[in-house]
């Protein structure tokens, strides 16, 4: 098989429903859709059972307890039995060609270093999110994409048995992890993706949705010092943003009166440097053009 069309979901019973009709219209029929439901409260179970009972696509679905969507996907990739891994929000949609294009840009790859390809996400036709590059391919890796001017989210299909060796870190009590913490390792790693400028991903950003990352952070600690941990080796990253995410983890450290060896150690630099950030964070902070507290 192909490609395993992943969607993590959480109390989206009503919007699910649109990506579904995307699906049974894809030009390219040599898929699965493998749903993980992050434990609901609505009606997904029903709506989806419905999606099966119409026996148009090969979809399987399972329910699990609510940890997060970086969970959902580390138990997608379980499931997975496509060549290639596509996470398709299920506030989202894809035009009718979109799996046809991944199938065609794929099948210029001749590299082992490139792992992944990747398109354009977009709100309609005439506007996409974020930037692009001029030409019709680029291959960089994922820390390398603001440099070529590639910004904001984007629609990637990666190798399946390769992704299923960069699984998301779980912390017990957090429900929240940066999707950057595998993406930028996967950079650290030497690996690259293939981005193309044809638009294969619909997005609407709805209320509530995982885009909106304030306050996450803090309550999902544990995670966001994975992920100053991997961004700090990331040279690729400009050293001002590297600093800043630096600060606000140790400002948090000592708001959370977390041992600042341990954290140290886990960030690969020293105590005196951690409790001197902790200390004088804010004040550093408001240098770099900023508030802990935003």
């Amino acid at each position: 098989m192909k490609f395993t069309v992943f969607t993590p979901t959480f109390n989206r019973a009503k919007t699910i429903v649109k990506l579904y009709e995307s699906l049974k219209k894809q030009n390219f029929k040599d898929f699965e859709w493998v749903i993980v439901d992050d434990g609901s409260k609505d009606d997904t179970a029903l709506v989806v059972n419905n999606f099966i009972q119409d026996k148009i696509l090969n979809i399987r679905y399972y329910k699990k307890i609510n940890g997060g969507k970086h969970t959902a996907i580390n138990k997608g990739l379980e499931l997975a039995q496509g060549e290639y891994f596509f996470i398709v929000d299920s506030d989202d949609w894809l035009p009718e060609d979109s799996l046809e294009i991944a199938n065609k840009w794929i099948e210029t790859l001749d590299d082992d270093k490139i792992i992944a390809v990747g398109g354009i996400r977009a709100y309609s036709s005439k506007k996409y999110i974020g930037t692009t590059f001029i030409g019709k391919f680029l291959d960089c890796k994922s820390t390398e994409r603001k440099k070529y001017g590639l910004t904001g989210d984007k629609a990637e299909l990666w190798k399946t048995d390769f992704l299923n060796q960069y699984r998301f870190p779980e912390f017990n009590g957090e429900n929240f992890l940066s999707e950057c913490v595998v993406w930028n390792q996967i950079s650290l790693d030497g690996y690259k993706v293939r981005w193309f400028n044809e638009i294969i991903y619909y997005c609407e950003y709805l209320e509530g949705g995982l885009t909106n990352t304030k306050g996450k952070f803090f309550t999902n600690y544990q995670g966001f010092i994975e992920l100053v941990s991997v961004n700090q080796k990331c040279k690729e990253i400009a050293y001002c943003e590297r600093l800043k995410e630096l600060v606000i983890c140790c400002v948090y450290a000592k708001k959370k009166k977390y041992d600042y060896v341990e954290l140290a150690k886990k960030l690969n630099t020293n105590k005196i440097k951690i409790a001197f950030l902790a200390f004088c964070g804010n004040l550093v902070y408001k240098m770099l053009g900023g508030s802990v507290n935003e």
